[in-house]
């Protein structure tokens, strides 16, 4: 973090790695066949690899005016090999690179009144299970929104306007998948808006 007279500069970076494992065990069965109980008869192992680099500038630009822009560059690489319950193989290499950037501007009406605005672009990278379910694309937001900010001693009103463009929207089908995972799947291009 830099503060300096009124500019306010944060930096940071992130890096995280997942190692999970998975299996499924048989208990019991009536008529195993060739699969001995309490033995593995499907396992996978999955490794993902982040690392997340960011930065915001909050500056004012007048006495009544304030602006901000916030990068963020995400690196993900997803590992998997193994064979899922079935027995199937499953296997995914992939890597995302993802620039989000975000920006908007407050302006000042009153003591207690703000307006502003802000677009921001979010990316966003397929989960484990939508994997296991077919072929997915990362999902792209771009988020306007306006509001209105009224703070006084005895009550505080926020409200905002929205409007979210996606662009191939990880969207539920209804369907669920072997094991009761809620299946998702691309959709192309959508788009929601509402008030809050």
């Amino acid at each position: 973090n830099y503060i300096k007279n009124q500019t306010r500069i944060d930096i940071g970076v992130l890096f995280s790695r997942y190692i999970g494992d998975h299996f499924g065990t048989i208990l019991w069965a009536q008529n195993p066949g060739d699969i001995l109980p309490r033995r593995r008869f499907y396992e996978n192992q999955g490794d993902k690899k982040e690392i997340n680099i960011y930065a915001k500038i909050e500056q004012p630009l007048t006495d009544q005016i304030t602006g901000f822009i916030d990068l963020q560059y995400r690196n993900v690489n997803y590992d998997v090999n193994g064979v899922l319950a079935g027995p199937k193989l499953f296997s995914v290499e992939s890597e995302y690179k993802f620039f989000n950037p975000k920006a908007g501007i407050t302006y000042k009406m009153l003591d207690n009144q703000q307006l502003y605005f802000s677009f921001s672009k979010a990316q966003r990278e397929p989960t484990r299970s939508d994997f296991e379910n077919g072929n997915p694309k990362p999902e792209i937001l771009d988020d306007f929104e306006l509001g209105w900010r009224i703070n006084k001693s005895s009550f505080q009103i926020y409200s905002n306007v929205y409007l979210m463009a996606y662009k191939d929207q990880l969207a539920l089908t209804g369907a669920l998948d072997d094991v009761g995972t809620p299946i998702r799947e691309n959709v192309g291009k959508s788009v929601r808006y509402g008030l809050e």
